[in-house]
């Protein structure tokens, strides 16, 4: 069974500048994740979707991706991807501070191809994905994060495609909220005012 939730956020920026702007992004993250209530020891890894989408995941604990499990995963568009790493806390998160190119590499992944932290090699597992962006003068971008949160296997997620225009039933709920609220101020009483 798989059960969770997304979280989408977008951020635009615009280059006010008389010249174009290169930039780049990384989306970190240090779940710690502590639902076995055993340690930090961590498991996750490395996923790309059929549609070249790249998916990072944290685990509760050190198992493959087709296994069940509590999880937390993330995923970024927009721009040019400038790689992943998935390793751990102090050395990623000091090497992201100091500017350095991610390594594309999953920390405790055997010599199997599966780029998840094999069985019993968990640790203090971090993600760093990055994104780079030139954006043209008097020009605009945005960067969209996706947060997945879950309990189930990390390789049967799927992302579903943003989108600016609401869903039927989006419009369905607005249309019926509207009208019952018409409905309402129609039926309600009009009450004298006394004034003395």
């Amino acid at each position: 069974m798989q059960a969770g939730s997304l979280l989408t956020q977008t951020y635009s920026f615009t280059n006010t500048s008389a010249n174009a702007l290169t930039f780049d992004l990384v989306r970190y993250l240090d779940g710690d994740l502590y639902f076995n209530n055993t340690d930090l020891n961590d498991g996750g890894g490395r996923l790309v979707t059929s549609s070249g989408q790249e998916i990072l995941f944290e685990t509760d604990t050190a198992i493959g991706s087709a296994d069940a499990d509590t999880f937390i995963g993330i995923a970024n568009e927009g721009g040019t991807s400038t790689g992943y790493e998935i390793a751990s806390y102090s050395g990623l998160r000091s090497r992201i501070a100091g500017g350095s190119a991610l390594a594309n590499f999953v920390e405790g992944d055997g010599v199997d191809a599966d780029q998840f932290v094999d069985s019993g090699n968990g640790y203090d597992v971090t993600l760093g994905l990055g994104r780079s962006f030139t954006i043209a003068a008097g020009a605009s971008g945005t960067f969209t994060t996706q947060t997945i949160f879950g309990t189930g296997q990390p390789d049967q997620v799927v992302i579903p495609p943003t989108s600016d225009v609401p869903e039927p039933a989006t419009w369905a709920m607005f249309i019926g909220g509207f009208g019952l609220v018409g409905s309402a101020m129609r039926r309600r009483r009009v009450s004298g005012v006394i004034f003395g």
